[in-house]
């Protein structure tokens, strides 16, 4: 009896060891995965945070071009051509963009659309007032906190024809 109890006891520890090994290696894979996922998110982080980089460079230097071009006396062509760079700029911040900055980007680019179909004069004023909120924004997103001061809540006294109200 002795040697059946022994046997039983040696074959239980034996499962036990086997269960264990199973367990300990299906936690240790379990642990691999998530650690390659979680590196992974990292190196999508920093791509995307070089993407936007990249994005709101071009897109910034862009408006640069936009703004002499309109404030400078320009045929129809130079200003299209202009607006066709600020388009492309524009499509990669679209991709790849903070939401705030998507809105100061689109809002340039309609404020560009607007003076070049001649709805309103190119204002000086006006548009240093959109790259203010287009540089506050980007740093905001890229450095988590912006060293600017932000841009003032209300905008320049500027009105574009479609939100001009009826009483003005």
């Amino acid at each position: 009896m002795a040697v059946w109890e022994s046997l039983l006891l040696t074959a239980l520890g034996g499962g036990i060891g086997t269960a264990g090994t199973w367990l300990g290696s299906r936690m240790q894979a379990k642990q691999a995965e998530r650690v390659q996922r979680e590196q992974h998110d990292r190196e999508d982080r920093f791509r995307l945070h070089k993407e936007r980089i990249e994005a709101y460079s071009a897109f910034y230097l862009a408006a640069g071009h936009v703004r002499q071009i309109l404030a400078g006396d320009r045929t129809l062509a130079d200003k299209r051509a202009a607006r066709s760079e600020l388009w492309q700029a524009f499509t990669t911040v679209l991709l790849v963009g903070h939401p705030d900055v998507l809105d100061a980007t689109s809002d340039i680019l309609g404020y560009t659309d607007s003076v070049i179909s001649n709805q309103q004069d190119f204002e000086q004023d006006y548009y240093s007032w959109l790259i203010h909120r287009l540089q506050y924004a980007a740093r905001t997103d890229l450095t988590g906190a912006s060293d600017l001061m932000p841009p003032p809540q209300h905008r320049p006294d500027h009105q574009t024809p479609a939100r001009q109200s009826k009483g003005d």
